[in-house]
């Protein structure tokens, strides 16, 4: 009987996880480059860098979405050097960050003034610098799935939105040369007769793949 009850709670527990991984997945891709890892550009090429808003006292931008986009743009570029965020963050430290980062074009004036801050950009060949703000939040969840020994049977749904916005900074002319906006919405779905079948919107990677076109066609002119 207690070998019986253990496999028991085992099985519903290990239901309940797979229950819990697919509604909480995750529908961004892109790789993150380790903060470590030596920087190095073509110098003979222009760069640009993707840096999401995470001032204080504001919705952060998700590190994924950020990384999506320059995956993205690097497929799309072959004639820049697109610099990962966090190596930007920091060789430019201490003036992107959280309570120091420039959030205007006059900000950005004032701390270009800074000879070192002149100096870096200028050792990155920095071209644009291009701000994303917005992130991707769960407007809604309704249905019920219940599991037992026998498997899991029920349908649930939950809905996702996602809204960015991307401003495009001209280093050279200190000027913004472009703004973008992208919303998608989306519904996954669980249905689930004895094993949970995920149909999920990939709301986050849409959003993405936009934004990347975008600023691509801003970027070509």
């Amino acid at each position: 009987m207690k070998i019986r009850n253990m496999k028991l709670a085992f099985t519903r527990s290990t239901l309940f996880l797979v229950f819990c991984l697919m509604l909480t997945a995750c529908a961004s891709t892109g790789s993150k480059t380790p903060a470590n890892q030596q920087l190095q550009i073509d110098k003979s090429l222009p760069s640009i860098v993707i840096l999401g808003r995470r001032h204080i006292g504001h919705n952060e931008t998700e590190l994924d979405y950020v990384s999506c986009i320059e995956e993205e743009l690097g497929l799309r570029f072959r004639s820049l050097n697109i610099i990962p965020e966090q190596q930007f963050l920091d060789s430019m430290y201490p003036y992107f960050e959280k309570s120091t980062a420039p959030l205007t074009i006059h900000n950005l004036s004032q701390i270009m003034q800074k000879p070192v801050v002149t100096k870096k950009l200028e050792e990155l060949n920095m071209s644009h610098l291009i701000w994303i703000a917005g992130n991707t939040r769960r407007t809604g969840v309704s249905g019920s799935i219940s599991c037992a020994t026998t498997g899991c049977l029920g349908y649930a749904t939950w809905s996702d939105a996602a809204d960015y916005e991307a401003h495009i900074w001209d280093i050279e002319k200190l000027s913004e040369s472009d703004s973008i906006e992208t919303n998608r919405e989306g519904t996954s779905h669980l249905p689930a007769i004895v094993v949970p079948i995920p149909i999920l919107a990939r709301v986050q990677t849409g959003a993405c793949r936009e934004m990347a076109e975008d600023i691509t066609r801003s970027l070509r002119g």
